[in-house]
């Protein structure tokens, strides 16, 4: 099985008709916490400034994670839902790749683009406000993230009660 690192409808189907098998799983996950990793040190490379509003961003960004993964495991079903983790996994390398993708296009256009716009004939303190662009960028990539993985685990989980998608094991 081919991995579907864009493709998220591709996906969502491979996981409605249920053509992902673990190994398939181990690969999705492995890219993900890739994703994880480069995401997170990304934020603080353009960030670039470390004190109390990186703290303060991280309780949100944990906050925000909770939320949305419980979204998710609702939109999957809750308690009488089925493969949460695999799905959930699966399901979050494309999102995880679009939202790079977004943060780095974004990203760049900032550093490159803002030190024109964000000047001292323009703000009393333009780092200040740098800075509050990214906090809330960051934030805003990782509501995005959450929304479209409870998005498709919704979609998943529709189309599998449809078609009367029983247990793996039976």
């Amino acid at each position: 099985m081919s991995m579907h690192i864009w493709n998220t409808r591709k996906l969502r189907d491979d996981l409605v008709h249920d053509r992902l098998d673990e190994t398939d799983g181990l690969k999705y996950m492995l890219a993900a916490a890739l994703l994880y990793v480069i995401l997170n040190y990304s934020a603080l490379w353009f960030g670039g400034y470390r004190n109390w509003t990186l703290l303060f961003e991280a309780a949100l960004t944990l906050a925000i994670s909770f939320v949305g993964t419980h979204e998710a495991f609702v939109a999957n079903g809750a308690a009488s839902g089925r493969d949460f983790v695999r799905r959930y996994c699966v399901i979050a390398v494309p999102i995880g790749f679009k939202v790079l993708a977004l943060n780095l296009l974004v990203a760049t256009l900032m550093h490159f683009g803002l030190p024109h716009v964000l000047t001292n004939d323009t703000f009393r303190d333009p780092a200040f406000v740098y800075r509050l662009l990214v906090f809330v960028a960051s934030l805003a990539y990782t509501i995005i993230y959450f929304m479209r993985i409870a998005h498709h685990m919704r979609k998943v989980a529709m189309a599998t009660s449809i078609r009367g998608g029983g247990d793996r094991s039976e």
